[in-house]
């Protein structure tokens, strides 16, 4: 898991049933989220990407996320819902944490309930967020764009053959269906969420609405969003809304996954923030590729016996000021600059190099001697700082020079040969190394937990290893092997 998931509460609804919800966020806009038609309160937070898209959302507004009745946390029904019986479960959530009025953001099959929503309790809606939704559930020839009868039928059977496998990643987030660990998490996702029972259930409700005739009557500030190439809920959908809502903003997206965490996620997380606040931020970047260039001073060398400790203070200084011209100069960031040592990134290898030679040659003139380490890899941007495996490969190539020389790595992110090891392992393979466990190693690659106990698999079988230890001591050796 990569994060702890918020507590999970009950509210009490319509026949007594209990709904689960979680509330996190301190945005002063209440914003709550009516997930898709398969939904676990707690499951979600175990997938990396899914967890930061909530955390991005808590940035701004106070979140209330909630399980349908008869999926996930909340109570499991055999019988068939009302779409009263369903909106009074968000008015239920919504009077037990207080919210006077809230943004409604409906998901995929939760759009028909968001709209709803929205024009029954006009005084409690502050507008309407629909995502991947449709009008109608059915197909209908003056409705061709719902989901065929025909895939409807092949999701109904495949559940009942394949349920808790995760077939469901295939059609709900295409474009990552293939990555490690996606399988498992989708297999546990609808074993978490529903039965396939339960799952045939939730069609039957959800195929006899058709909320076309109310579009009209919205009154509400209304955003509407849909993935261009969505293959689970073709766009015409979504068009289809906007056309019909009054004022209502549409904005399609570019990508293919009909999960509002997917390739999309970044923007529907933008254009959400601009409806809510008037404003967006972009997400910084979470991973940069830069040239790290790590100085040291070197005690003890022939030049710096000659020097006095009085003139060797005063030749560091000196050495700072400059080094820090250069620098700028070639348009560096610096990260640290201590007694002894020089820490910076440039955003090309030839600058870190020329920069670096600028440096060495200052030092040399001042009377001290030098030795520096290049590296081109990934760093990582935490709290506004850098950091990351780049910054270590970089400090140990730097080991690799004698004074006055500059040692620069083979390219890439690696520690000297990279063996049989893809990237990625050699990434975690260096964390673990570290004493980093598979949770946190998991948070730190935004990764889920269960992809890298799916690598350290690989990197045992790879390298003939059976223990931790033993990749550590493998990291080391190449460590003292970094190409100078």
């Amino acid at each position: 898991m990569t994060a702890d998931p918020p507590q999970t509460h009950y509210a009490t609804a319509e026949k007594n049933v209990h709904i689960a919800y979680q509330v996190f966020g301190g945005g002063p806009h209440d914003l709550v989220f009516l997930p898709p038609f398969l939904t676990n309160l707690e499951v979600w937070w175990e997938l990396p990407v899914a967890a930061r898209f909530f955390t991005r959302l808590a940035s701004f507004a106070r979140v209330i996320l909630l399980d349908k009745r008869g999926m996930g946390l909340s109570d499991r029904l055999s019988t068939v819902e009302t779409p009263e019986e369903q909106m009074d479960d968000v008015r239920a959530v919504m009077d037990a944490v207080g919210s006077k009025q809230a943004t409604i953001f409906g998901m995929s099959g939760s759009c028909a309930i968001t709209i709803l929503f929205g024009t029954t309790h006009p005084d409690r809606t502050t507008g309407l967020i629909l995502v991947g939704g449709m009008a109608r559930y059915l197909w209908a020839p003056d409705y061709p764009w719902s989901l065929s009868n025909e895939l409807w039928a092949n999701i109904v059977d495949l559940a009942a053959s394949q349920w808790g496998t995760g077939f469901m990643r295939q059609f709900l987030l295409p474009s990552r269906a293939d990555e490690p660990g996606i399988k498992e998490w989708f297999g546990r996702y609808e074993r978490l969420s529903a039965s396939p029972g339960g799952l045939a259930t939730y069609f039957l409700n959800i195929s006899a609405l058709d909320v076309r005739a109310i579009l009209p009557s919205i009154q509400v500030r209304t955003l509407v969003m849909h993935s261009k190439d969505d293959g689970f809920c073709p766009v015409g959908n979504s068009r289809y809304l906007a056309s019909h809502i009054p004022g209502a903003k549409y904005v399609e997206l570019p990508g293919r996954d009909h999960m509002y965490f997917g390739e999309d996620g970044d923007l529907v997380i933008e254009e959400t923030e601009e409806f809510l606040t008037g404003a967006r931020h972009t997400a910084a970047p979470d991973r940069v590729l830069a040239t790290v260039l790590v100085v040291e001073i070197v005690a003890g060398g022939q030049r710096d016996s000659q020097l006095s400790d009085v003139s060797r203070r005063d030749a560091i200084q000196q050495f700072i000021q400059a080094a820090r011209k250069e620098l700028d100069h070639h348009r560096a960031l610096e990260l640290d600059a201590s007694v002894d040592r020089l820490l910076a990134t440039f955003d090309g290898p030839a600058r870190a190099i020329y920069c670096a030679q600028s440096i060495v040659r200052a030092a040399r003139r001042l009377g001290l001697e030098v030795r520096a380490g290049l590296h081109a890899g990934e760093c990582e941007q935490i709290a506004g700082k850098m950091g990351g495996i780049a910054l270590r490969v970089a400090a140990a190539v730097k080991d690799q020079a004698v004074p006055g020389e500059i040692a620069v790595s083979s390219g890439g992110p690696q520690i000297g040969p990279l063996g049989p090891l893809s990237k990625r392992e050699l990434e975690i393979a260096v964390l673990l190394a570290d004493g980093l466990t598979n949770r946190r190693v998991a948070a730190r690659l935004f990764l889920s937990e269960r992809t890298v106990e799916w690598h350290l698999e690989q990197i045992f079988s790879k390298l003939g290893f059976t223990n931790r230890a033993q990749v550590a001591g493998w990291i080391a050796q190449r460590m003292s092997r970094s190409t100078v």
